[in-house]
This record gives structure tokens, sequence and C-alpha cells, in this order.
């Protein structure tokens, strides 16, 4: 999957290098834009790894996707503001085995997170020519993120953790702040793509449960609204930071 990712963003790269257009860039003052991106995640195994019985599971989370709509203003001639809004996931654990140290089946574990992120972003123009320019961004926003797992348990597993099928399902908040550089290419009159590659910092560590019932994180139970914990009665911690590179389409109105 990377790999084809990553080719795709080379090859918009090169075509774009040799169509670029002259643009007016001093009449474009808004914009609207389609922004994908992709990057590495620390996520790993934190969503589960931690309220599983112990269990041995391969799977990790390491990729991340988004996608974001929003507008370009431009302030000056230096500096354009960025209004979007993101919704985003890492590699979802589908599927996933969870086995004992003898390495019998104990459970099948589907993990999911799913973020949204409305968002903040100033970008400044350090660099341009009369078919792109090149800019430093620095934004921020406020991301609601959600955490599913579901559990199947085996008859093994039933045996010797105690529990039947159930689910496990959260929701937390925090600020997410990030970092790039990008280069903005002139392809079509009024249309251009921007090319970015930066960093990502959002890490959430006050969720809360959706659902009320036992699982094996709080094998005593617990209620709707309380903060999600795993086994050693720590709160759940995710971390959705990495580094990232986004493609944007962006067409200019006026």
């Amino acid at each position: 999957m990377s790999l084809r990712w990553i080719t795709l963003f080379l090859m918009l790269l090169f075509c774009s290098l040799g169509q670029a257009y002259v643009l007016d860039q001093k009449a474009q003052t808004t914009g609207v834009y389609l922004r994908g991106s992709f990057g590495d995640s620390w996520t790993h195994q934190e969503a589960f790894i931690h309220s599983s019985g112990g269990a041995n599971i391969e799977n990790s989370s390491t990729i991340i996707y988004g996608g974001e709509v929003g507008l370009v203003l431009s302030m000056s001639d230096t500096f354009n503001l960025r209004l979007g809004a993101e919704v985003s996931q890492p590699n979802s654990a589908i599927g996933a085995e969870g086995k004992n140290s003898s390495g019998a089946r104990l459970f099948s574990l589907n993990s999911q997170i799913f973020t949204f992120t409305p968002q903040v972003a100033g970008e400044y123009i350090f660099e341009s020519d009369k078919t792109g320019r090149f800019m430093f961004n620095l934004g921020g926003g406020y991301a609601i993120v959600n955490l599913q797992n579901h559990y199947e348990m085996t008859n093994q597993g039933r045996y010797e953790l105690g529990f039947s099928d159930y689910n496990e399902t959260a929701s937390g908040t925090g600020i997410m702040y990030f970092a790039s550089l990008g280069w903005e290419i002139h392809v079509q009159n009024k249309m251009a793509i921007l090319l970015e590659s930066g960093y990502r910092v959002l890490k959430i560590s006050n969720f809360l449960s959706t659902e009320s019932g036992r699982t094996m994180g709080q094998p005593t139970g617990n209620t709707s609204g309380s903060p999600l914990l795993n086994e050693d009665g720590r709160a759940r911690v995710i971390d959705l930071s990495g580094g990232f590179v986004a493609f944007s389409i962006r067409m200019y109105i006026n």
C-alpha cells in the first residue's frame, strides 16, 4: 500500500513540473481545496494491547490516512490563512488474533480508530515565481477521536479469560499541532496543487467509555462516561503523532 502511494505522489510531482502555468498570484484571494495525506503513526498496539488479557497479538497500526476539505484565504502577498476539516484513520487491526503463550487462539479482534479535526493553519510564503511558490505551514486543531474494539472469543478464550464476545468503545479529544514545508505549483488557470511534507503531534489520554460493561481492561466493570482504563488501572493513551506527506488540489475562485 505505501509503495503505491509513494509512486502516485512522484508521478503527480513530475507531471506537474512539466505542465506549470503562469498564474496571477495577487488576483487569487480565495480558494477551496481538497487534500489527502499519508504518513506514519505511533499508534502501534496502544489501542488494545494493554487491555486484552495479556494475549499475544501481532497486528499493529503504523500508517495513518487522512482527507481534508477547506478554504484558503490570502491575507497578504506572503501569508495565507487555511481553514479546514479533516478525517483520518490509522490502518485498522481487522481479524487480529489473540493467542496465549502456547499459541492457542483466544479471540479475534477488530480495532478501529476514527478522528475528526477542524483545524486552522498559516501559510508563510518565503519564495515565489510566476509558476509557483514555496511556503512554511504551521497549524493546529481540535481532534475528536473515536475508538472501537470488538472481541469475538473462542471457546478457549471464554475458558481462560472468562469473557464472551463484547465491544469496547470510547471517545476522547485533544489538540493537534503540525508543521510542514509546501510547494504550490500552478497547473491550470485558477488551479494549483500543493505538495507538503511535515510532522503532526496528537496524543489522546482522556478517553471516556461510551458503553457500560465488563472488559478485559476493566474486569470489574465500567460505566458509560467513565475513564477508559488499561489492565494496570492507568488511562488508555493513544499517540497519533508522526511524519506525513500530503497532496492538495486547489481551485481559486477569485
